[in-house]
């Protein structure tokens, strides 16, 4: 055996560690990344809608009762389609400005909407929506409890969302309101 062919036994197998080391690394990498991707999609499957399009807009009514319940701006403004327009002339942005005032001038607010009165209907297009219903609501004033009823109507779309910035979907928004002036007078 000649020393040339010890080192180029030892190259070889330096180079086979190198080698083996590489690929446990890809491996490594690879695996990392399934787990990543499989979390990502269990985490945006939690965040999607659930049930028919009927579900799906009785628990958008469900979340705007306990946020105004628990005074939350930002609970209700998710629920805004960034193209809302109402009756009073509020777009999005000055709702969300309208729903602070409300919530400060009507501490103690106290929501029951009868499950009796809850009407949702889908459009043919399966794109937009309306959900009537009653509302019976109490607050705190200086004489007492002030109870208020009205009937209130929301036109719904389906909008485009991004999950995690990266994998799309449709949720229900509100693009309008009627009938809750009665609540904010």
């Amino acid at each position: 055996m000649t020393v040339g062919s010890k080192s180029t036994g030892a190259a070889r197998a330096a180079t086979h560690n190198h080698d083996s080391y590489t690929w446990r690394w890809i491996a490594v990498v690879l695996v990392t990344l399934g787990v990543g991707v499989g979390l990502l999609l269990r985490a945006v499957e939690e965040r999607r809608p659930k049930g028919s399009d009927t579900d799906q807009l009785r628990a958008i009514l469900s979340a705007a009762e306990s946020s105004a319940e628990r005074s939350s701006v930002g609970g209700i403004s998710q629920l805004l389609s960034k193209d809302y327009r109402d009756e009073m002339g509020f777009n999005e942005d000055s709702a969300r400005f309208a729903l602070r005032d409300f919530f400060r001038s009507r501490p103690g607010l106290d929501i029951n909407i009868p499950s009796r009165s809850i009407r949702p209907m889908i459009a043919a297009d399966g794109e937009h929506a309306s959900l009537d219903f009653d509302v019976q609501a109490t607050f705190e004033s200086q004489g007492g409890r002030v109870p208020l009823m009205t009937h209130v109507s929301l036109r719904l779309t389906r909008e485009p969302v991004y999950y995690f910035l990266a994998v799309p979907g449709a949720e229900w928004k509100i693009t309008s309101a009627s009938g809750y002036l009665p609540l904010a007078e």
